[in-house]
Formats: C-alpha cells, structure tokens, sequence
C-alpha cells in the first residue's frame, strides 16, 4: 500500500469521467461519474454480517480490478493505491475501519484503477446498503456474477444504456 500523489488521483478521475465536488457546508467532497454510472449495485448488509459476509462481499467486488484507491471524503484529499495482493490487507483495513466509520461518519471511496468501478462505503451502509456505481455494464456483470456466486442479497439498477 502506498500513497498517491494529486496528480495521480487527478488522472484517474480523468481517465475514468469521475468528478470530485468541492468539499463543503459539512457535506465533505463527492465523487461521482460526470455522465452517471452505467449501472448500480446496491449491496444490503446486516451488522449480522460483520465479520463474514462483509469480508467476502468486499473481497469479491474488489478481485474486480488489479488495483484500487482508498480516497477519504473528509478531511484533506488523500489516497492509498492497494495492489490486487494488498486486497486482504485492504479488506481488513476496511474492517477496522467500520465501527468509526458507522460512528463518526469517516465516509470512503474505492475507486479500480481504471475507473470502471467506485465504491460508496458511508456510515449509512446498514440502513441504505453498499453502493457500487460502475462506468461500464462488463464490469458490472462481471462483480454481479461474483456476488451472485456468494448469495448477496443485492438490488442492480440500469442507470444508462
């Protein structure tokens, strides 16, 4: 796990046509795909599911890419870049992460490298689920095959053609 520059973080919102909001009115920044995402996935967790069934439902969306970055929403804009072998080590992170997350409202963003998929993880996770938002309906497919595999009880939205 390193940590990535501005200008790599800006790269990847290029590449990808994810737009970064200014932070303000206590909102933080928001990410989001310029043209909106192709699909949506929401992903419904119980508390219940903690450590389990989150672990593998994290594990299979992000075996979707090579590569992710880790972006806070609050505070000074800053990433950590995970390699696909660093993917336990930033499922774990993520764990750790959940209780202060769920409690202090510590909201973050997995972007893959390429940009085809983002994840919202948000102190709202147990009440309106995991949002997935990907820029391409393959990619999409491919993590809804994965969750499907798993059992995850899931709702998948068609954003765009």
């Amino acid at each position: 796990m390193i940590s990535a520059t501005q200008e790599e973080i800006n790269h990847l919102c290029d590449i990808a046509g994810l737009r970064i909001a200014e932070s303000g009115h206590g909102t933080g920044r928001e990410i989001s795909y310029e043209h909106g995402p192709a699909r949506t996935i929401v992903v419904h967790l119980a508390k219940s599911d903690v450590p389990t069934v989150a672990r593998k439902t994290l594990a299979a969306i992000l075996s979707a890419d090579k590569r992710c970055f880790l972006i806070n929403r609050y505070g000074p804009l800053s990433a950590r870049v995970f390699e696909d072998n660093e993917f336990q080590a930033t499922v774990d992170d993520l764990m750790h992460r959940l209780p202060r997350l769920l409690q202090d409202g510590g909201d973050l963003y997995l972007i893959g490298a390429d940009g085809k998929l983002f994840v919202f993880v948000d102190h709202h996770i147990f009440s309106d689920g995991l949002g997935l938002f990907f820029a391409t309906i393959a990619t999409a497919s491919d993590v809804l095959e994965r969750l499907n595999e798993l059992g995850a009880e899931l709702e998948l939205f068609s954003n765009r053609n």
